[in-house]
């Protein structure tokens, strides 16, 4: 790519690269041998039909889509877990999601701003160590609702929605030379809504 400093744009060296509907990392290098490389989650996810995604490009999320697993896994003290999954790059990035639920009583009941790390990690749920995506999928990075102990979800369908899917960490990796080798550190922090996120 070639930057112009003046109008602060980009643009690509070779003529032959249709840039549409294509995803570009941007790595900021400077002189002096540093670099400083920004890692941020999508700021609002499309949530995707799980068999749409399994059948496009062997279970490869785009990025900015994230879908849910079909099913409902037995968690801790008999609650309900709902596994959604996310595309590769936003491992250990941070989410905030609202989400809308039946409960026993037939009502539907709406849950605000839970956040949770997204995470390729097995975790241990109801007593069993659940692997990553599902047995048979090739392991995504994830996260898991747990329904309130109130919920009845038979239709996911009917009884469950995810509202809305926000990314809210922000990520910077530092690397620099310290005279004979390569040093590395990274800061995460949260977005606010005064941070224009």
């Amino acid at each position: 790519m070639l930057a112009d400093q003046a109008s602060r744009i980009l643009r690509l060296a070779s003529q032959s690269i249709d840039p549409a509907g294509r995803t570009f990392r941007i790595f900021y290098a400077v002189e002096g041998d540093w670099a400083v490389i920004p890692q941020k989650p999508f700021l609002q996810y499309d949530v995707v039909r799980y068999e749409s995604a399994r059948r496009a490009n062997n279970f490869t999320l785009p990025i900015g889509n994230a879908t849910i697993v079909p099913g409902i896994q037995p968690g801790p003290n008999g609650r309900g877990l709902i596994q959604v999954l996310f595309p590769t790059v936003d491992e250990g990035k941070a989410v905030n999601f609202n989400y809308t639920y039946r409960t026993r009583s037939g009502t539907l009941k709406t849950i605000y701003g839970e956040e949770q790390q997204i995470s390729s990690e097995a975790r241990q749920t109801g007593g069993k160590s659940w692997a990553v995506g599902t047995s048979q999928e090739t392991p995504k990075p994830y996260i898991f609702i747990e329904l309130p102990s109130d919920a009845q979800v038979n239709n996911m369908e009917t009884d469950f929605t995810l509202n809305q899917l926000r990314g809210v960490s922000f990520r910077a990796v530092t690397v620099w030379r310290d005279r004979s080798r390569w040093r590395q550190e990274a800061i995460t922090t949260h977005l606010t809504r005064a941070s224009g996120s």
